[in-house]
C-alpha cells in the first residue's frame, strides 16, 4: 500500500480503500477514508520526486531545531508573543533563500495598506466636514429666521380683523389725570357756624365802622 502511494500515487489507494469501507461499513474506516480523501492533493508523491522535493518528515521535524530554536532559543533571548510569529516569517525567507523576492512583495504590500488608510482616513475627515458644514448651515438658517409662535400671530390677526375703537362725542381731551373725590354739600348751619367763627372780610369791615362811630 505504501508502495503504491510513493510511486503511483494516492488514486489505486483511494479506490481500494473504498471497495472495502463499502464491503465492511465500519466507523474507524470510514473516518480514515474520509480523511484521506479531503488529503488526496497533498498526497501527490510522484510529482513531489520528481521536482526535487523531500517527501519524508525527517526534514520537518529538524527544521523545528535547525529553523526555529536556533534563532529563537539563543542564550538570554526573550520574546513577546505578538513577535514570534513576525521573526519566524522572515527566518523562513533566509533559510529558503527568497529574501529579495519576499522583501519586494512585503514593501508593495506596505505601501497599498498605507494607501488603503490614507484613504480610509480622508474619507473619514471629508465625512467630518461635511456633518459640520450641514449642523452650522442648519444652525445659521434657524437663527435668521426665528419660528413664529402660534399664538402671537393669532393675536396679532385677530387684532388686525378688529376695527379701530373711536372716543365718543361726549369724551373730553381736557380730563385731568388726577380727580378730586365730590364734595358733599354743606348744611346752612354749618356755613352760619362757620361764617361766625371766621367772618368774611366784609363783615369784618362793617363792624370796624360801627365800632368807629
Amino acid at each position: 500500500m505504501l508502495h503504491l502511494l510513493k510511486h503511483q500515487g494516492p488514486q489505486r489507494v483511494l479506490t481500494h480503500l473504498s471497495w472495502l469501507a463499502a464491503g465492511s461499513p465500519s466507523p474507524t474506516l470510514q473516518e480514515n477514508l474520509a480523511s484521506l480523501q479531503k488529503r488526496e492533493a497533498h498526497m501527490q508523491y510522484p510529482i513531489y520526486q520528481a521536482a526535487g522535493l523531500p517527501i519524508g518528515s525527517g526534514s520537518v521535524e529538524s527544521a523545528n531545531k535547525v529553523v526555529v530554536e536556533a534563532r529563537l532559543k539563543g542564550a538570554g533571548m526573550r520574546w513577546e508573543r505578538q513577535n514570534v510569529n513576525p521573526i519566524l516569517v522572515l527566518r523562513n525567507v533566509v533559510c529558503n533563500r527568497r529574501w529579495h523576492e519576499t522583501w519586494t512583495t512585503a514593501v508593495a504590500h506596505r505601501r497599498a495598506l498605507r494607501t488603503s488608510r490614507r484613504q480610509a482616513d480622508s474619507q473619514q475627515r471629508l465625512t467630518s466636514a461635511f456633518w459640520t458644514l450641514v449642523f452650522w448651515g442648519v444652525h445659521r438658517y434657524r437663527m435668521s429666521h426665528p419660528p413664529a409662535h402660534p399664538c402671537t400671530s393669532t393675536t396679532a390677526a385677530v387684532r388686525e380683523q378688529q376695527p379701530a375703537r373711536r372716543p365718543g362725542s361726549g369724551y373730553s381731551w381736557r380730563k385731568p389725570f388726577l380727580r378730586r373725590p365730590p364734595s358733599s354739600p354743606a348744611r346752612p348751619e354749618e356755613v352760619c357756624a362757620k361764617n361766625e367763627t371766621h367772618p368774611t372780610p366784609d363783615l369784618a369791615r362793617r363792624d370796624n365802622a360801627k365800632q368807629e362811630n
